[in-house]
């Protein structure tokens, strides 16, 4: 969702910069962890006419430890939706082509 610019900077709210982000495309990355283990996650865009953000919600903070992070980025990422995408394929590869012993007399 764009935010408009009349609001508030996202650090003048409590927000902080983070690097548990991709850059592709913004400049700048900054979360705001939420009590129910989700964030507020702002996206700042550099423009000729200023800073721009956008924020989304993450279901999960990859802050609050490796397993987070790790669901996070399978579940909430672009790379990790298809990293799990192709290792399931190739999973499925491997079984539907293993060495069946049953097929052999």
């Amino acid at each position: 969702m764009p935010v408009p610019k009349s609001l508030t900077p996202p650090e003048d709210v409590g927000c902080l910069p983070t690097r548990l982000a991709a850059y592709v495309g913004k400049q700048e990355n900054w979360v705001l962890p939420l009590p129910d283990h989700s964030r507020l996650h702002i996206h700042g865009f550099h423009a000729h006419d200023g800073t721009h953000f956008e924020v989304h919600r993450d279901k999960l903070d990859p802050a609050r430890g490796p397993l987070s992070a790790l669901w996070h980025w399978f579940t909430e990422t672009p790379e990790g939706q298809l990293t799990a995408g192709a290792g399931a394929t190739v999973a499925l590869a491997w079984w539907i082509l293993r060495d069946h012993p049953e097929d052999h007399p």
